[in-house]
């Protein structure tokens, strides 16, 4: 799944999953082995893996795992794992001394010595 946060692009790629069963609901997605990648300007990040552990769905709104899509697993990771926001703007910030290592300049320091 792809989401663009402050112009920068965030793709979530589900690697693995792992199931359970929780209470009379079996096959329940309890852990997620995924990557992130940004890409802004023209740059891109390398992949990060990350790992999430998902709370115990309610029952009323459960979706049995047949039924499951890779952009509805990658929702349930954003909607709980409080980490996300934090690698998205890791990322970014990243990607954005990237993007300014094409336009600034890099002079000598003034206070440097001079031979």
């Amino acid at each position: 799944m792809t989401e663009i946060v402050n112009s920068a692009t965030f793709t979530i790629k589900v690697l693995d999953i792992g199931t359970t069963t929780v209470g009379t609901l079996k096959d329940v997605v309890k852990q997620v082995t995924w990557t992130i990648k940004g890409s802004k300007g023209g740059k891109s990040s390398e992949e990060v893996q990350y790992t999430t552990v998902l709370d115990d769905p309610n029952p009323e709104s459960y979706i049995p795992l047949a039924d499951l899509t890779e952009d509805k697993v990658v929702e349930f990771i954003v909607n709980s794992d409080i980490r996300v926001p934090n690698i998205k703007n890791y990322l970014e910030t990243g990607l954005d001394i990237e993007i300014a290592k094409d336009t600034l300049a890099k002079p000598a320091l003034p206070w440097a010595a001079k031979e």
